[in-house]
């Protein structure tokens, strides 16, 4: 059986729940009764959906994600993820939820290689906070941590990152919560995080011959500043693939499938993938 890593784009098209929130705080007040039984002035946050257009050059292969999925129920291949797909997918509304996953497809957690536990005692059921060793413990105090418009941003970024490398392995009740807390912290501040981002600043200094062979593959150093904490992310997935050992990297990063090449992991394309495995439309 074939073992295919998903990229966090697979999951992002595959969704059956998908609704791209826009949030406002509106004003209002409440009837409270309480000693002097006044009025409550309170701010409320809203949100508006809709559904995410998808481009006509991706539809192809969001109906071939579709495809794979219900061909993957007849044993042919599994689908792999990790920990840190899982932290990347927390940051997009609703596109995560387990019974939507890639239509329903078994999907397996993978060990990571930059989690602290090694991968001969990997849990997949592990409620062990922090379990990433790039970020072993808290940095700053996120219980008492208060924010608004005037809030420097790159403290609000600090505390993001605390609370995403929090999250323990596959938890998704903590997962619900951070969604909750970068809600509000976007409804108050305005201040919208990003998982390449918080991750970038750690990954840069990481010292590790594989990974830098990876980041090296896909030309990460030519980047722009914007775009390197996307590539430098993306040479994690792939890591992740390889240690364990992975036939195919599933994604829709053209930059990935045209420069990344080894000799026993392929980067492709859902469309790509099912010209291989010779399957009909």
């Amino acid at each position: 059986m074939k073992k295919v890593f998903a990229d966090t784009n697979i999951f992002r098209h595959a969704a059956e729940v998908k609704i791209l929130n826009r949030l406002y705080i509106t004003e209002g007040a409440i009837n409270r009764k309480n000693k002097t039984e006044e009025e409550c002035k309170i701010s409320f946050m809203t949100t508006q959906s809709k559904k995410p257009n998808i481009p006509d050059s991706l539809k192809p292969e969001v109906a071939a994600i579709e495809q794979l999925s219900d061909i993957s129920k007849s044993g042919l291949f599994q689908f792999f993820y990790s920990h840190e797909v899982n932290l990347e997918l927390s940051f997009q509304p609703l596109v995560d939820i387990p019974p939507g996953r890639l239509y329903g497809a078994n999907c397996k957690l993978v060990h990571s290689p930059i989690l602290k536990v090694d991968k001969a005692d990997f849990d997949p059921n592990s409620k062990e906070t922090y379990p990433l060793k790039i970020y072993p413990s808290s940095r700053i105090e996120t219980n008492n941590f208060q924010y608004d418009t005037e809030t420097d941003h790159l403290k609000l970024e600090e505390l993001t990152r605390d609370l995403l490398f929090k999250i323990p392995i596959n938890s998704f009740k903590d997962i619900l919560g951070f969604k909750a807390s970068i809600t509000s912290i976007k409804g108050h501040t305005g201040f919208e995080p990003n998982a390449s981002r918080l991750f970038y600043p750690l990954l840069s200094q990481l010292e590790n011959a594989k990974y830098t062979s990876i980041l090296k593959k896909l030309r990460a150093d030519s980047l722009s500043q914007k775009k390197k904490p996307n590539s430098y992310l993306d040479a994690l997935h792939i890591w992740s693939a390889e240690e364990s050992n992975c036939d195919i990297f599933l994604t829709l990063d053209k930059r990935i499938t045209n420069y990344y090449k080894h000799s026993s992991l392929k980067a492709l394309k859902p469309s790509s993938l099912i010209k291989e495995l010779n399957i009909k439309p």
